[in-house]
């Protein structure tokens, strides 16, 4: 993950590939209840979190709120600016997505709606091809200077908004019984997940070398995911879990970013090519996230029907990974020839703040006359 200003993380790269590879298998194996939600999931439960895959798009958000933490943390944010590049990373690719999903719903008859859906899409879930989360990503984006502000004075500021945010799901859940929609698809349950992210980085020293709190988490977190995959999924029609919405992004929120803290911190990533690898897949995750939805049903499908059949759920998840590897070329050539002309131009969005800029000459001199004296 390289930033505007230089500076690249390859753990939070690695982190990236494991969240779209999530998004992917389970678009994947539950393509045309290829593997059905029915509760029949794999009891190892770490393989919960693929079969859930829904799960990743928790951890993308998680991770955004990390990294804007950690890319202005001492730093003035120059909020046009930081929009601008938002704009130069999301848009140029999410265009050619859109073109594409009206093309793709005149060859096949889909009624896609694309004026409507581009009107409210800045304002709702309602953008084609999976690209709902930019949505959200923006809402983040347009509040992230009242986030710093609040963060510079107080981080129990930001927790109060996290169970503010729960109590609201409390309330609208006793309300109606369609608060799934809400805590899935909009801020009213992704703001924990992007405040999460700021305290994980802010608190990174607390989370730092861990291995054993984390591994509690993860233990913890992996069995709370295989009961949901055991009852059939949070999507599923069979059981009623309604409720689980209120909570399951919190809860999302503090494993995820606990996870991001702690493998952020407490490795020096290798540069060997397992980790290349994992990084290449992250760098073009993007692509990889707005461009799969046109194929990946249509691939499982025909891996099923022609060659081989996925009656299970560990060896549709090897087929998914698969398919995911031979997708790379695809998302790569989006990558060199639509998202890197534009990012190229983005500009830096942070100054020093004025109490941690370097003191002037002036300053300095006066500062040492001062002391001499």
């Amino acid at each position: 993950m390289k930033s505007s200003s230089g500076k690249y993380y390859m753990g939070l790269d690695h982190l990236r590939a494991l969240a779209v590879l999530m998004v992917f298998c389970w678009h994947f194996i539950h393509s045309s209840n290829i593997v059905p939600l029915d509760g029949s999931a794999p009891w190892f439960a770490p393989l919960s979190l693929l079969t859930q895959g829904y799960t990743g798009v928790s951890l993308f958000m998680v991770l955004s709120g990390y990294l804007f933490a950690r890319l202005t943390d001492g730093q003035r944010l120059l909020h046009g600016r930081f929009l601008a590049n938002r704009v130069l990373r999301l848009l140029p690719l999410l265009t050619v997505v859109i073109l594409a999903a009206y093309v793709k719903s005149l060859v096949t008859h889909d009624g896609l709606d694309v004026p409507h859906r581009l009107l409210w899409g800045w304002l709702g879930p309602t953008l084609p091809q999976g690209a709902w989360s930019i949505t959200v990503e923006m809402h983040f984006y347009l509040l992230l200077p009242l986030i710093l502000w609040l963060a510079a004075r107080s981080r129990g500021a930001l927790l109060l908004i996290v169970l503010a945010a729960l109590a609201l799901r409390v309330v609208i859940h006793g309300l109606t019984e369609h608060i799934g929609y809400l805590s899935y698809y909009t801020m009213v349950g992704r703001i924990d997940q992007f405040l999460l992210g700021c305290l994980a980085y802010h608190w990174r020293s607390s989370i730092q070398g861990k291995h054993a709190w984390w591994l509690l988490a993860a233990a913890f977190f992996c069995g709370l995911m295989s009961y949901v995959d055991h009852q059939g999924s949070l999507f599923s029609q069979r059981t009623d879990m309604s409720s689980w919405w209120v909570f399951i992004t919190t809860i999302e929120g503090v494993f995820y970013g606990l996870t991001v803290a702690w493998y952020d911190t407490s490795f020096q990533h290798s540069t060997g090519r397992a980790s290349r690898f994992a990084a290449m897949v992250g760098r073009y995750s993007y692509s990889i996230y707005l461009l799969h939805t046109f194929v990946v049903f249509r691939l499982a499908e025909f891996v099923d029907r022609h060659v081989l059949s996925l009656d299970n759920a560990p060896l549709a998840l090897l087929a998914a990974f698969v398919c995911l590897v031979l997708f790379l070329p695809v998302a790569a050539l989006s990558y060199k020839l639509i998202e890197t002309p534009f990012l190229k131009r983005r500009l830096g969005y942070t100054v020093p703040k004025p109490e941690l800029a370097e003191p002037r000459e002036a300053d300095r001199v006066d500062l040492g006359i001062r002391q001499a004296a």
